[in-house]
């Protein structure tokens, strides 16, 4: 693969295929960009003990690239979007918030139900209480 055909990592040098990596020859990648497999390797904010968690073990593009491509290419999400797509997200979206919302209340149930648990639990202590100093 050529150097047009691909990105070569700042790091180990291997180079990568710009499709696997979801960008075009159009795209221009930083002059420090670095695979996944080596940011993997990256300890965080500068301490050696920190290894980077969960990091994919595939070759995956990143976030952060991904949203570099986008602007480096003129695209941004909502370019893309045709109004079908708008309205079955917006749809999807108000079907989370009922969702959310649902969840919220029951937590507030819970919550109150754990609160009469609780007095319900201090009152028979008290009792408990009573009746030990009686018996003695």
């Amino acid at each position: 693969m050529g150097p047009a055909g691909g990105a070569k990592c700042n790091k180990c040098k291997v180079t990568y295929h710009l499709p696997c990596l979801g960008l075009t020859e159009k795209d221009k990648l930083p002059a420090t960009w670095i695979c996944v497999e080596c940011k993997r390797h990256v300890p965080r904010n500068n301490r050696a003990d920190t290894p980077v968690r969960g990091a994919p073990s595939q070759v995956e593009p990143d976030v952060n690239e991904m949203v570099y491509t986008a602007e480096v290419s003129g695209n941004t999400a909502a370019s893309d979007l045709t109004e079908e797509t708008k309205v079955e997200l917006g749809l999807e979206i108000r079907l989370f918030r009922d969702e959310l919302r649902a969840v919220r209340e029951e937590i507030r149930q819970f919550r109150t139900e754990m609160s009469d648990l609780r007095s319900a639990m201090s009152e028979a202590d008290s009792r408990l209480i009573l009746t030990a100093r009686d018996m003695v």
